[in-house]
């Protein structure tokens, strides 16, 4: 990767990665959030529908970032 060719450090690495690669975090977080809030229960089963809004959530707490409980309610 080029962004990492001649880093010294393993934190001058991991700050060029960072930096790099940040906005995608930025850009998936966003789009999870927005498809929190289209989620709807439609023809599916309460448990496919169940298992999408938490595959949702999981997706956002392993990025570290909470789902307040609030943003749970719909």
């Amino acid at each position: 990767m080029a962004e990492v060719v001649g880093l010294t450090t393993a934190r001058d690495v991991w700050l060029a990665l960072e930096n790099s690669f940040s906005h995608i975090s930025k850009t998936r977080e966003l789009r999870i959030k927005y498809d929190l809030q289209l989620i709807k229960h439609g023809p599916r089963s309460v448990t496919e529908y169940s298992r999408s809004f938490k595959a949702l959530c999981d997706q956002l707490t392993t990025m570290g970032r909470s789902v307040d409980d609030t943003d749970k309610v719909h």
